[in-house]
C-alpha cells in the first residue's frame, strides 16, 4: 500500500502492470476519487523510498475498484 487513507474500508487506489513498447511492462496507478487528486499522488510517490524503477508515472481516475470475494 502506497499511503494509507480514510476511505471507509474500500479500495481506492490498486498499482498494475501493462505492456509497454519501450520497456516491455510499466507500472500504472488506478485510483478513485477518494483517494484524492492525481498531483496529491504523484507528489506523494515522488517523496517515497519506493526505488524510481517502482514510481509509476501513469495515473487513471476510475469511478470504482471492484474486489472479488472469497480470495
Amino acid at each position: 500500500m502506497l499511503i494509507n487513507l480514510p476511505t471507509n474500508n474500500e479500495l481506492c487506489i490498486a498499482v498494475t502492470a501493462v505492456e509497454d513498447s519501450n520497456k516491455g511492462e510499466k507500472l500504472i496507478v488506478l485510483y478513485t476519487p477518494q483517494a484524492g487528486t492525481e498531483e496529491m499522488l504523484k507528489e506523494i510517490i515522488a517523496h517515497s523510498d519506493l526505488p524510481n524503477l517502482w514510481k509509476p508515472d501513469t495515473f487513471l481516475l476510475v469511478e470504482s475498484l471492484p474486489l472479488l470475494s472469497g480470495i
